[in-house]
């Protein structure tokens, strides 16, 4: 999935079908626990970035809006695209304007 361009040959290579060590009930020691739990704290991260960044979305415009209540409302629109990505509240939006811009972060 990582690399849609990989042949079979690829498969075989050292390091690519490495399993993380299965979780047990009890463990020798502290260490022991560690060395399990570790790779699999990794893995999730790993996932967790590779997710955030196949959700991103470039083009899209923001229009801020004052609401009857005077609070302040950002209203998005993303460029034309139909898009599967459901914004709903406690997600967290990281809005970038150009490469050298300041960035912003909103919940």
């Amino acid at each position: 999935r990582d690399r849609p361009e990989a042949t079979l040959e690829d498969l075989h290579a050292p390091g690519v079908d490495e399993d993380a060590a299965p979780v047990l009930v009890r463990y020798e020691d502290g260490f022991h626990l560690q060395n399990v739990f570790a790779p699999l704290v990794k893995l999730e991260a790993e996932y967790d970035r590779k997710m955030k960044e196949s959700q991103r979305k470039e083009g899209v415009s923001v229009r801020w809006e004052v609401s009857l209540s005077q609070r302040p409302v950002a209203v998005f629109q993303f460029g034309g695209e139909v898009s599967e990505a459901r914004v709903v509240p406690g997600d967290e939006l990281l809005l970038r304007l150009g490469a050298a811009a300041a960035r912003a972060n909103g919940r």
